[in-house]
């Protein structure tokens, strides 16, 4: 007779030998509802330059999605309320925004971006709304009646747009570029 404890029911659960790294990204992919019911129905390609490879001079549409530009108008029409309802939730406690972003045409030159959006919009600005809180707003929380969620309907809402995972240091980096005229491969 074998001894009960030699019983499969009786032994410890087998551990998975999936990867860490592997493990952790499926976790957080889970955890932000990523494509979760989405369809994504425009683009589908690996965004290795963040916020430049989404926003861009879209010729298909006939429209031109890029920072510099909706920036510039910003800066001469105002923010429309509906996204300056968002960026006051992001602003520094007490500061009231005017509902115009800065002229920052010069700025953006030759800029990376978004590196050069956080010198104004830092965590511990006193007078812009935080980049990372703003933006994390914008992208998942956002909805438009009739339209729904654009970063999740076009783009699956995949954090592996905006960020990469460094695997040396387990840390996420915000991936940046040069604005170009011409749009992603």
């Amino acid at each position: 007779m074998k001894p009960i404890s030699d019983s499969p029911e009786n032994q410890p659960p087998r551990r998975s030998r999936l990867p860490a790294a592997a493990a952790f990204a499926v976790l957080l992919l889970l955890l932000s509802g990523a494509g979760v019911g989405q369809e994504v129905t425009r683009y589908h390609f690996t965004a290795t330059r963040g916020c430049v490879d989404c926003h861009f001079d879209d010729k298909r549409l006939g429209k031109d999605f890029r920072l510099s530009r909706t920036l510039a108008r910003w800066a001469s029409e105002g923010v429309p309320d509906e996204l300056l309802e968002y960026a006051q939730k992001a602003a520094p406690a007490g500061v009231k925004l005017t509902g115009r972003h800065p002229d920052v045409n010069e700025k953006l030159r030759d800029a990376v971006i978004p590196d050069v959006c956080i010198q104004c919009h830092a965590e511990n600005s006193d007078r812009a709304p935080e980049f990372k809180r703003l933006i994390h707003l914008l992208k998942y929380q956002r909805s438009r009646p009739g339209r729904g969620n654009h970063f999740h309907s076009v783009y699956g809402g995949y954090c592996v747009y905006c960020h990469q995972l460094e695997p040396e240091t387990g840390r996420w980096r915000i991936k940046s570029g040069l604005e170009l005229d011409t749009p992603p491969p």
